[in-house]
């Protein structure tokens, strides 16, 4: 059996599980804790969708030949990148 959190791919045969869920996303789903679970990981994500979004929606601007500063959008773009990947800018 596989845990049921999108992308996770730890498996049963691989440690604990809870019902459906493995023990770390187990973990971050019932007390907020668990860095090391792959919903801890999609809750990130989801939490940085409007930043993504804009940066999105700015560099389409761009591309489309809007008049805009270039360092801005690119700024923009790469904060938003490195936020949703755990990264540093």
């Amino acid at each position: 059996m596989k845990c049921i959190v999108k992308d996770c791919a730890n498996h049963a045969s691989q440690g604990k599980f809870i019902g459906s869920l493995c023990a770390p996303c187990h973990a971050f789903i019932t007390t907020g804790v668990g860095k090391y679970s792959q919903a801890y990981r999609n809750a990130i994500l989801i939490a940085e969708v409007p930043e993504l979004l804009e940066a999105l929606q700015l560099a389409d601007a761009l591309l489309s030949g809007a008049n805009m500063n270039v360092s801005v959008v690119e700024k923009k773009v790469k904060s938003a990148i490195a936020k949703a990947t755990g990264e540093t800018v």
